[in-house]
Parts: C-alpha cells; structure tokens; sequence
C-alpha cells in the first residue's frame, strides 16, 4: 500500500519495527513529536497502545483500514494471553473515534466494525495488496518440482499459518475421513494377494484395522492423496501444533506433508502443481492464499461463509463439512453463475485484485477525503 501512494504522494511508515531495508519511523518517537502529516492510515489489528494514541491525537483526517480482530473464543483454549489480546484489540476498537473513512479489506468486515463499534462512518472496500503478481512472474523450485510429480494422487494445498483458527486438525482429519469412508477395501482382494503365501493362515487373524494400515503403508508409493501444509506452526501455540500434529500422524488414506519457512519459489511452485486449494478456517478477514489460487488457475474448496464467497468471486465448490466430492469432482472450482466457463479465474484475479486496479482504486479515496 505504501508503494502504491508514493507514486503520488510523500508518505512515512510509522511503526514499531519493520523488515529489513524499509525506512520507517519509530511509533514512539512519532508520537512525541508528530511532523503534521495531512492524512493518516491507521492499520487495525490486536490491541496497541502507541498506535491508538497516535490515531487519537492526530489532527488530520483519518483513514482506519480495518482487517479485523480473530475472536478471542477461538485463541483461548490454546493461549489465553493472546487471546485475551485479541480480545482488548476488539475493545479498544469501540472506544476509538469513528473515523474520517472507514477502508475495509472485505465488506464482511465493514459490517463486523459496525457490529462491534455501534458506528456507521463513510466507508470504502478495498481488498489487501499482496504478492500474487511476483508469485507468477517466479520460475519452480526445481528441487520441490521433482519432489511433487512423484505424487500421481491428488495433490491438495492448504496455504497459511497453522494457528487455532484456521482450524487445519479440523481439515486434516476430515479429508482423510473423507477419503477413507470411500477407499475399496476388500478381505478378499488382501488374500487374493497373499495367496500364494504361507502366511495366509495367518493373515485371516489379523484384525481388519491393522490389514488397512499394512496396505496403506505398502501403497504409499505416489499414488495416494497427499496434503501439503505451507505454513509455519505458531510458537504461541504449542498444545495446538501437537493437535495437527497427531492429526496427521493418524491419517488412514491421507499423508500430510508440512512444509515450513517455504521460499516464494516453492510456493509458486506448490499453486502451479496443486490440484486442489482446500481450507477449513473458522474465521477470516480476507484469505490472500484464495486470491493467490485464482490467479494460478487452482480450484478451490472453501467453507460455506460469506467472507469466502466474497474473495473467491464465486470460483469455488463451498462446504459445511467437507465430503470426497469436495475433493475430487471435476467441477471443483467451476463457478455457479456459469459453468460453461473454466479456467478463466486468473482473469478474474486481475480485474479485481491486480495491483494496477488496486492502486487506481486507493489513489481515487484517498484524494476525495483528503
């Protein structure tokens, strides 16, 4: 966002700390000698006290851009210090002065502001600027190319932090329900294969569980399902990493790959290669890996909630509990309005997100507020 209102306008990031190489100024040393600027934007997340104060002794007009705050319910029973963060964030927003302009990243939460706050200011939607563009230009991981096209299953991607809310034990044990309530398995095909041996006596003992996990075993040579997890695990949340954790390591049909500190190379690679985006998360502000799939052309599984339905432009077969069709129907990804058209989403991308878009939209509110 910064980058695309220098084009036009001098500009300062004030912060706390920022990645390296960026120029920024120090919250606290902008808050004791405030330059006059004309216009501030204010980005809202868990509570911060600096920022507030910033926001509320600024004598100019004020944007607050609004991605809105994970509930406090979902965060608690795994860390409670910051979910009760969250929880102040959501407060604290309350007691803020409504601002000049509203500018929420999604209109599911332009209507949570007003939900928690009580306030109705002007108000504008404009979707988060990301990577996605740099994403397409990068040529594959070679390495990770070669490492997936082992895999003739189907490949599904999950994209994101492994965080409470996202819920990924949830989805993990779902698709590989999913897929083993479904997956044929026969006593008679596993002594047709053991035959000829002289342990088939002994096999017809062995219980019927234990004669799917030696063939899952066995099988997994490529041809099985596999989930790749692209996402660092959060230290805030340990007893929650050891939950997806165990998720994973009781997969009957599914095998789960996680993937951590993932280039940008390996995950263009991983949009490029992936025949499925799929998530399950109980709570979003906007899902970039959403837009990042559209413009990779890659169907997409998503929960039946309205934030979904709105980034995904309708691209995506929707769910309230995730079923093997989910999965594998051929016309995953295919929109409702019109399922003649396929493969047609990166346009859509484009036109709604693209970064040229994006900064003509920002440039046009924030020259009729100023």
């Amino acid at each position: 966002m910064a980058d695309a209102l220098r084009s036009r306008h001098a500009v300062r990031i004030v912060c706390v700390h920022c990645a390296e190489g960026i120029e920024y100024t120090p919250a606290s040393d902008y808050l004791k000698n405030p330059p006059g600027d004309e216009l501030l934007i204010y980005h809202y997340a868990v509570e911060w006290d600096v920022g507030d104060q910033i926001y509320n002794s600024f004598n100019g007009r004020r944007i607050l851009r609004y991605h809105n705050v994970t509930p406090a319910r979902l965060l608690r029973p795994y860390n409670r210090a910051v979910a009760n963060a969250c929880h102040r964030g959501r407060e604290r927003l309350t007691a803020l002065p409504a601002p000049d302009l509203l500018l929420a990243d999604s209109k599911e939460n332009a209507i949570d502001y007003t939900s928690v706050t009580g306030k109705n200011p002007a108000t504008e939607v404009l979707p988060p600027f990301s990577q996605t563009e740099l994403l397409l230009s990068i040529e594959n991981d070679e390495k990770l190319e070669a490492r997936l096209q082992h895999y003739s299953g189907k490949r599904l991607l999950f994209v994101g932090r492994i965080s409470p809310h996202k819920n990924v034990h949830v989805l993990i044990e779902d698709i590989d329900k999913a897929l083993s309530d479904t997956a044929p398995f026969r006593d008679e095909i596993a002594s047709f294969r053991l035959a000829q041996s002289r342990w088939q006596r002994l096999w017809q003992h062995v219980s019927k569980a234990l004669r799917m996990r030696f063939f899952t075993e066995r099988d997994r040579s490529g041809s099985h399902p596999v989930l790749f997890v692209a996402g660092a695990f959060s230290p805030g949340f340990p007893k929650y990493n050891r939950m997806v954790r165990r998720a994973a390591s009781k997969c009957r049909t599914l095998e789960v790959i996680f993937l951590n500190g993932t280039s940008l190379s390996q995950l263009a690679t991983l949009y490029r290669m992936a025949d499925l985006f799929v998530t399950a998360s109980l709570h979003e502000g906007f899902c970039v890996p959403v837009i990042e799939s559209m413009a990779f052309d890659l169907p997409m599984a998503l929960p039946d909630s309205a934030v979904f339905r709105e980034s995904s432009l309708g691209r995506a077969r929707y769910f309230k509990r995730i079923t093997k069709a989910d999965l594998t129907d051929e016309s995953a990804g295919v929109t409702e309005a019109d399922n003649a058209r396929k493969n047609d989403t990166r346009e859509l991308f484009f036109s709604h997100y693209g970064s040229a878009v994006l900064t003509e939209r920002l440039l046009q509110i924030v020259s009729v507020i100023r």
